[in-house]
């Protein structure tokens, strides 16, 4: 009889020490799983406040920032534009005057980001753009980068040069594309621009042009 009970009493120790033994393992692996869980979790997850200011403080929204200043200095001049206006943007350049006085259109443009580049305190202009006085001469400096666009089908963006064929084969018009958009099925080219060739009134002008408008000869990007 002692030792029935003896054996009972074994056996019981034995499955008792294997139990506290595979809940212990049991416990650990259940620990490790999760806990690499939520190392993953807490890896890949980003508050939005930490991902608004990763975006504020990126490139990206910096050359946003700058084309936004930009196209609020060209936006903000008399629509009307005086021969002091007229003479302020021809005299952006290294001689004081535009090689092209009659035309300023390239010339008001490159104004305006000049303009963003001295509040920004940035150098757009020369790198990103070109400081040059024709949108002959800006297109082929865009093309030089490889970063002229002339296929019907490139849809332009925001900050883009926009440039022109009214007359024979000869780029002469140059704009600052503001934006775009899609109405019927037609996609919009917003510009800001001024001394437009096709217009008897030659101030400045914020249009809205079908993108496949046949005077159009491309677009030099920033990118």
């Amino acid at each position: 009889m002692k030792k029935e009970v003896l054996k009972i009493i074994v056996s019981s120790l034995i499955f008792f020490i294997s139990f506290q033994v595979m809940y212990s393992n049991s416990v650990n692996l259940t620990y490790c799983l999760f806990s690499e869980q939520n190392e993953e979790i807490n890896n890949s997850y980003k508050s939005p406040t930490t991902e608004v200011l990763n975006y504020l403080n990126s490139e990206e929204y910096a050359f946003k920032h700058y084309l936004d200043t930009a196209i609020n200095y060209l936006s903000l001049e008399n629509k009307d534009a005086s021969l002091e206006q007229i003479a302020k943007y021809n005299s952006i350049y290294p001689n004081g005057e535009s090689s092209t006085p009659g035309g300023w259109c390239t010339e008001f443009v490159t104004w305006g980001l000049l303009e963003a580049d001295e509040y920004l305190g940035t150098n757009h202009v020369g790198t990103t753009y070109p400081l040059l006085d024709s949108g002959y001469q800006a297109a082929r400096w865009f093309s030089k980068q490889n970063r002229l666009y002339t296929e019907e089908d490139y849809v332009p963006k925001r900050g883009d040069m926009m440039f022109f064929q009214y007359y024979d084969s000869i780029i002469d018009h140059t704009a600052l594309v503001t934006g775009t958009k899609e109405e019927n099925g037609v996609i919009y080219v917003l510009t800001i621009e001024g001394n437009i060739p096709s217009l008897s009134d030659k101030g400045i002008k914020e249009r809205v042009i079908p993108l496949d408008d046949k005077y159009i000869y491309g677009y030099g990007s920033y990118e």
